[in-house]
């Protein structure tokens, strides 16, 4: 079904994703009322973890570098998704309440649940309710999220690859796509392993974050467009390859296995559970970029070598032209 709307392109996804939000966010806001007047404020603050580790210092930590991988794995997107949006302001507000306040309400309704029922496993809270028409909603609730994020997954993946291969017909580019999700639900244990993408979520694309970061308070993103897509004399790294970034990635991934191994999911130097994994290691990465780029070790400061400039629209315009004014105000 989420294949069946990136497909048929954006006036579908439009259309879905108007209906679905709204739908998404009355049963969201029912649904919470419904946890408190059913089984009461006391109740359900007062109700124990499902699955609490030994050590509670050990439960507040693992289900922060969740979080922070879960954070990370959505923010991921953010770039493609704000190219669907018609003007800046939209894309802004758009990632800011949609994966903020909104995003925010979801994980709460999820972790009372989860909590109340003794169960993460959503299919067990269908049954769980003592109200007749829950499990139905729920149901619902539950199919118009995948599917609309799935659509929104699939479409600008689609246009990227279109992009890059612009000859594959679209259906073809749609079905390759999806065939990566289709592939993990015909393997056993992929989501039974949920906690531990999470953390390599957070391994991988948080220190990702903390370089880039790292790289817009040094450049406060005044790059030049044209230049930043010209492969031919645009920017350039030293040698070909952004040595800061690099480094500044080794030396994060190797603190975060030192403190988190994800696969056995224990602490070699025993600093997890006082400052997790995820969230030191971001800063870790964006400091050492900074540092490093500011050196000139690698490269001289800025981390970017322009080449030659490229001109623009209304410079070319004022060579050509013998009134360069009238032309300069018409670009």
């Amino acid at each position: 079904m989420g294949a069946y709307l990136a497909f048929h392109g954006p006036n579908a996804l439009k259309w879905a994703m108007r209906i679905g939000a709204a739908f998404l966010i009355i049963v969201l806001l029912y649904f919470i009322a419904v946890v408190f007047l059913v089984h009461g404020v006391e109740k359900t603050f007062a109700a124990p973890p499902p699955e609490p580790f030994e050590d509670p210092r050990w439960s507040i930590a693992s289900a922060i570098e969740w979080n922070v991988g879960l954070g990370f794995s959505w923010a991921f997107w953010y770039g493609q998704w704000t190219r669907l949006a018609k003007t800046e302001r939209t894309a802004y507000h758009g990632t800011l309440w949609g994966w903020g306040i909104l995003s925010c309400t979801a994980g709460i309704f999820a972790a009372l649940t989860a909590i109340i029922v003794g169960s993460f496993d959503p299919t067990d809270w269908l049954v769980a309710s003592q109200i007749a028409a829950v499990p139905v909603i729920d149901l619902a609730m539950i199919i118009v999220a995948n599917v609309s994020s799935i659509a929104l997954l699939i479409y600008p993946m689609s246009i990227t690859f279109r992009s890059r291969f612009p000859n594959i017909k679209w259906g073809y580019v749609v079905g390759i796509m999806t065939l990566g999700g289709v592939l993990l639900e015909l393997i056993p244990g992929v989501f039974d392993s949920y906690g531990v993408y999470l953390a390599y979520i957070a391994l991988l694309t948080g220190i990702y974050g903390g370089v880039m970061i790292g790289d817009y308070l040094l450049t406060r993103g005044t790059y030049k467009l044209r230049a930043l897509y010209n492969r031919s004399i645009g920017y350039r790294y030293v040698g070909g390859f952004n040595l800061n970034a690099l480094i500044a990635t080794v030396v994060a991934v190797a603190f975060y296995l030192w403190t988190l191994d994800p696969l056995s999911w224990t602490s070699a130097n025993g600093l997890f559970p006082l400052i997790t994994a995820g969230i030191p290691s971001y800063f870790l990465a964006m400091v050492l970029y900074i540092l490093l780029t500011k050196s000139g070790i690698f490269g001289k400061a800025g981390a970017y070598m322009p080449g030659k400039t490229i001109p623009t629209p209304a410079a070319v315009a004022a060579v050509k032209t013998p009134d360069a004014s009238i032309d300069v105000k018409r670009s």
